[in-house]
């Protein structure tokens, strides 16, 4: 095995990796919409955590070339869609707490919730390093590896980052059941542009479910109810196949991927369901969490360990399981959608918003025929909202500085003459003087970069504000 190092065609620090783009002021400009086509899922399959909500000033560095940036990849919609509706990085988040796959709803997914040996993963080295063998040098292989447990991740990706091609490659991996190159039973591994793909082998999931190696996505892995529960994706286009077994057979593929939407149930068992869909189908199911009982009841892995597979919805909230069987679901539609739960044996009916939602049983038995399943269909109604009207408003005074009898006596005092940093946000200043009575006027100096102001008071009298670089 050779020294590991960085692919050189790589940057070795993508500190925002074009996470907004500029979109100027005036009636020309394309608009974020627009934008967003440029920097959406196909463009990169980043995540921009640095702007999680949006940031349109650098926490108070406005910029007046534009009027918002680094919106592209929010969680919501900009302000200039009035809907605030809920971007594709929505789905980005949702799934990151299971693992990454390619998609293009939620291309790179982080294994915390349906994967926790990802946690514990080393660094073993990549397709550069000799550490991963591809057919096809424009596939780029990183190997990271659960040394206590043998879980291995092979993920890959282009390796010229700006790449749209279609990339067919072949891996060998090592496995507990000796190195293999796959896949065996379909002609590749496909990246489709900028997609990222995450190839498992000897992976463990809910009570004893077991992977050998998978190249199609994990979307979700866990234990629900008394299943084994195994939800992967397989797009159109993208052969795919598994081995669930320790020995080196491949139990399911898929040529030319998932011929519908899905979810399908290829394995439907009393103690084992492993479902196959499209990535984008995928992208509409949400794990919430059951609560448990104890002061963390809601956190994942601390106060319960237990979800449902919900999917069909715009926006899953919360979930809870009553002991009569009765699962409470609460969200928000922006169209009818057929419900699909994947949930424990005792699980009976469901509700939406707190009303009833009618079984379909022949819909219920297609996707799986043992308890704990459940599809429904939820109508949407457009609601007229009425805001009242908004009195009795109150307010805090957000510069007391600036009042003559403010006491100032434990701020540091300003004797600095030369800065090392260059970009200082608001900063209050205030200085003090013996006045004669005979001032007619005082010069103060300042400046500042891009859009900078600075207004100024004397014993609580505004006199004004200038502008420009330098004032």
């Amino acid at each position: 095995m050779g020294q590991l190092h960085a692919h050189p065609a790589w940057t070795t620090c993508p500190d925002t990796f074009q996470g907004g783009s500029f979109d100027a002021w005036g009636p020309t400009a394309p608009g974020y919409a627009s934008c967003r086509e440029m920097t959406g899922p196909n463009f990169q399959s980043l995540t921009n955590f640095y702007m999680f909500h949006g940031g349109t000033s650098w926490g108070g560095l406005p910029f007046p070339g534009v009027y918002s940036k680094f919106d592209l990849q929010l969680v919501r919609s900009p302000a200039d869609i009035p809907a605030q509706l809920l971007t594709t990085t929505a789905h980005h988040l949702k799934n990151h707490a299971r693992l990454p796959v390619n998609s293009p709803s939620s291309n790179l997914r982080a294994c915390f919730r349906s994967s926790p040996e990802f946690l514990k993963t080393n660094l073993i080295g990549n397709s550069t390093s000799g550490s991963c063998e591809v057919s096809d040098p424009a596939a780029f292989v990183t190997l990271l590896k659960n040394l206590e447990t043998g879980t291995s991740f092979w993920i890959a990706r282009q390796a010229n980052s700006s790449s749209t091609a279609q990339t067919a490659f072949n891996l060998s991996v090592t496995t507990s059941a000796g190195t293999i190159s796959i896949p065996q039973a379909v002609t590749n591994i496909t990246l489709n542009g900028r997609h990222s793909k995450v190839i498992v082998t000897d992976y463990h999931y809910g009570s004893s479910g077991f992977v050998l190696w998978s190249t199609a996505p994990i979307f979700f892995a866990g234990h629900i109810g008394t299943r084994d529960v195994l939800y992967v994706t397989a797009d159109r286009g993208e052969p795919s196949e598994l081995a669930l077994s320790h020995s080196a057979r491949v139990d399911l593929k898929f040529p030319e991927g998932v011929l519908g939407e899905g979810p399908l149930a290829v394995i439907d068992t009393n103690t084992s369901l492993v479902l196959v869909s499209t990535s984008l189908t995928a992208g509409t199911f949400f794990a919430p969490v059951l609560g448990g009982t104890c002061p963390h009841a809601n956190f994942w892995q601390i106060g319960t360990n237990s979800t449902v597979l919900v999917g069909g919805p715009y926006l899953v909230r919360n979930a809870s399981l009553e002991a009569d069987g009765m699962l409470a679901l609460h969200g928000n539609l922006n169209a009818s959608v057929t419900l699909q739960v994947i949930g424990p044996p005792h699980m009976t009916a469901v509700t939406w918003n707190g009303k009833p939602v009618a079984k379909n049983i022949t819909a219920t038995h297609g996707l799986s025929r043992h308890p704990g399943t459940f599809v429904g269909y939820l109508t949407f109604s457009s609601t007229d909202i009425t805001i009242p009207t908004l009195t009795g408003w109150k307010f805090s005074d957000s510069l007391p500085e600036i009042k003559a009898t403010f006491n100032d006596s434990n701020w540091v005092v300003a004797n600095h003459t030369t800065t090392n940093i260059p970009f200082t946000n608001i900063v209050l200043w205030r200085g003090h003087f013996n006045a004669t009575g005979r001032e007619t006027s005082v010069n103060l100096s300042t400046n500042g970069g891009e859009a900078f102001a600075a207004s100024v008071w004397l014993n609580s009298h505004f006199l004004g504000t200038s502008f420009g670089k330098y004032v």
